[in-house]
């Protein structure tokens, strides 16, 4: 028997199925196992020295040990929050750190009635046109970062969490793989039929 006509397709064989597993256990995770968290962040259109954040969960699972960080241009004069969860704020992290506000949300859960909307205001006699907002939110499965420069408005901020795969490339990948080892197993078993049968 000529075993390099048996062993290298069970070698790509197994090579193919282990990425073809990946990809697929990776868009399961991905689509399933994942917070799908949004930030939207925006100024009044007369007033660049107020600031509006508001944070929504659109994925599948709840967002674990959630902090939401503020950084502003300038000092934070006041600030309202309304969630739909508990949180707790750091003010001693404020009081250090006038122009950033945190807040700690043990468990941010999916869904649209699941919301945090922070309205603030920065101090007025400070010329902040060269400075930004800026949003992080951080959680166990990920994070998300949102930038607004004072100069402009802004849309919603895309999820910078750890994503496998997108799911189209996930689905031809797998569908690429399944060929491929279709294949392989088809000329794995014409090479074993083809071996002469040793005669007693």
């Amino acid at each position: 028997m000529d075993w390099k006509n048996v062993v290298v397709p069970i070698i790509t064989t197994i090579i193919v199925v282990f990425f073809g597993g990946t990809a697929v256990f990776s868009f399961i995770v991905n689509a399933f196992l994942t917070p799908d968290v949004n930030v939207n962040l925006s100024k009044s259109p007369n007033d660049k020295y107020s600031a509006y954040i508001s944070v929504t969960n659109l994925g599948r699972v709840s967002a674990k040990q959630m902090t939401l960080t503020i950084d502003n241009p300038a000092k934070i004069l006041n600030h309202t929050i309304f969630s739909t969860e508990e949180y707790s704020e750091n003010k001693n992290y404020s009081n250090t750190h006038p122009k950033i506000l945190k807040i700690f949300i043990p468990r941010f859960v999916q869904g649209e009635g699941s919301v945090i909307n922070v309205n603030l205001k920065v101090d007025p006699t400070v010329n902040i046109d060269s400075g930004q907002y800026v949003v992080y939110t951080t959680y166990d499965q990920g994070s998300v970062r949102k930038i607004l420069p004072v100069s402009e408005q802004a849309v919603s901020a895309e999820p910078e969490q750890f994503k496998y795969y997108d799911p189209i490339i996930l689905g031809i990948t797998a569908a690429v793989a399944a060929v491929i080892g279709i294949i392989t197993n088809t000329f794995f078993m014409r090479a074993v039929k083809k071996q002469p049968r040793e005669r007693r």
